[in-house]
């Protein structure tokens, strides 16, 4: 049990998790078992607690994300490519890459402006693709997500989870 989630006195409520513990708990559960349950079951407990539940876990994301280069570039050069490739490609990779530019080149204030523009799907399938991404690219206690479960894991969290 973690600490955010010790009992208290005798006959006192459990503490909540605050999302910075759900984020990383779910993190290392997607590089443990590379299961879409656990993607998806962040995602309810994130929903349950509102939007700036939502937000808050995307930012910590967003966090972990800018502190490795993008495509291997500079910080400039790395912002760029975001955009260029955000231009070509579908509604929800392209609404991610663009809020990682606009995290990694105008800030936190920035990027929530463009997360609170979004349709709220969006924004949940957005939170989705950071936490695969940082699982794939970041990792967490247990290593990082291995090429061939993040190819699974976006199909079974992202792409079946859209389709018609």
């Amino acid at each position: 049990m973690h600490p955010g989630n010790q009992p208290g006195p005798a006959g006192s409520r459990p503490r909540i998790p605050a999302v910075e513990q759900l984020v990383d708990d779910g993190l290392d559960a997607v590089v443990c078992t590379g299961d879409p349950g656990v993607v998806r079951g962040l995602l309810a407990e994130l929903a349950d607690r509102g939007d700036t539940a939502l937000w808050e876990a995307a930012v910590l994301l967003l966090g972990l994300l800018a502190t490795r280069p993008v495509y291997g570039l500079g910080e400039h050069q790395g912002v760029e490519r975001l955009r260029q490739v955000a231009r070509t490609a579908d509604p929800g990779t392209a609404m991610v890459l663009s809020l990682q530019a606009v995290h990694r080149s105008e800030g936190t204030i920035a990027a929530h402006d463009t997360w609170q523009q979004a349709p709220a799907a969006n924004r949940e399938l957005t939170l989705k693709q950071l936490l695969i991404a940082a699982a794939c690219t970041i990792g967490a206690d247990h290593g990082r997500l291995d090429p061939q479960r993040t190819v699974r894991l976006i199909r079974a969290a992202v792409i079946d989870a859209t389709a018609p």
